[in-house]
């Protein structure tokens, strides 16, 4: 994007990428010979001596299905809830940025746990109680915030929200509160991403 500044995107409503100082408006749709940056030894079909094969010349890549492989860890009498990760819309990744911005940050100071009511209910755990979640990993505690919108026997945590920072340390007192404490040490064998989503886990009034 080095051709590209602001007064040329406005004046042509847009700029393709890439974009040079040299070809600032020529850029071109990358991968459209069918070339890809691509891991040949992780591959299906192809190598880097012997063409990819586009039978149908439609430019598109080939799928391959794959046997289901059961998740590695699911709820049982120790961890009972299922452990759901994820976004929220005030935060980006691990709000290096949006945590100094004083608005968003307001909107969403901190981590916590979303449950069911149902489920608040059996722990005795209402909204604004710190929680303390176990996995076989390590546990956080955070702040519980009871909601409708998950089910029974789920929790969500955001993923946004780190411990180290001394602004974090000090806003938590000391707390850890960080989801991936939680989450997995598991990739894929084929595609190689890891299981940060989903994970078992229980949950306590602390």
């Amino acid at each position: 994007m080095s051709g590209m500044t602001y007064d040329k995107i406005e004046a042509n409503e847009g700029i393709q990428w890439p974009s040079t100082p040299g070809n600032v408006y020529d850029g071109t749709r990358l991968y459209a010979d069918g070339r890809f940056n691509t891991n040949w030894a992780d591959t299906q079909g192809g190598t880097q001596d012997k063409p990819w094969i586009d039978p149908d010349n439609l430019s598109r890549a080939y799928l391959w299905a794959k046997d289901y492989i059961e998740a590695p860890e699911v709820p049982d009498n120790e961890y009972p809830f299922w452990l759901i990760t994820g976004r929220v819309i005030e935060h980006f990744h691990s709000r290096t940025k949006t945590k100094r911005v004083p608005q968003l940050h307001e909107m969403v100071p901190e981590n916590y746990v979303e449950l069911h009511p149902d489920d608040a209910k059996r722990l005795k755990v209402a909204s604004g109680d710190l929680v303390r979640l176990n996995t076989r990993r390590g546990e956080i505690v955070i702040k519980a915030l009871v909601v409708g919108t998950v089910q029974r026997g789920q929790v969500f945590v955001p993923m946004h929200f780190a411990d180290l920072d001394p602004q974090d340390v000090a806003q938590n007192g000391g707390r850890l509160t960080a989801t991936n404490r939680l989450t997995m040490n598991w990739v894929d064998p084929d595609c190689k991403q890891p299981i940060y989503k989903h994970c078992a886990v229980s949950l306590a009034k602390a």
